[in-house]
């Protein structure tokens, strides 16, 4: 499906982001079966989210859109992870010269230019 949409997408311009998937708000996460280590829950998979000022407990979803807002890419992270991080895990199966924009959390200089010169894409993140 992904394909489909690249190749019927008319610009190449793709869009990056992502949201939370909770298992549980902060007071439960003691009680969650979920994502547990030995001792406990998990701590990697305890993540803020910023705009609504709120912890959770689960995972968060990185998907790549296309600008008609199709979906190409998207793969899961544990909730603890910062989207810079996250972002060197997408595939970037996208043609030369596409240009991909985020939302600031996914500034990193070094990654920009190492994805600009081995694949010859764009991203730009906004930056503060």
């Amino acid at each position: 499906m992904a394909l489909i949409h690249k190749r019927r997408a008319e610009e190449d311009i793709y869009l990056i982001d992502s949201f939370p998937a909770k298992a549980c708000d902060k007071i439960r996460i003691s009680q969650t079966r979920l994502y547990r280590a030995a001792g406990g829950p998990d701590e990697d998979f305890r993540g803020y989210v910023a705009s609504k000022k709120r912890y959770f407990f689960g995972v968060k979803i990185h998907l790549l859109v296309t600008a008609e807002g199709n979906p190409v890419e998207a793969f899961l992270a544990p909730g603890g992870r910062h989207d810079a991080r996250a972002l060197k895990q997408f595939e970037f199966d996208l043609l030369e010269g596409a240009l991909v924009i985020g939302d600031k959390a996914y500034n990193d200089y070094e990654f920009e230019d190492l994805l600009s010169a081995a694949a010859e894409i764009d991203l730009r993140p906004l930056r503060r």
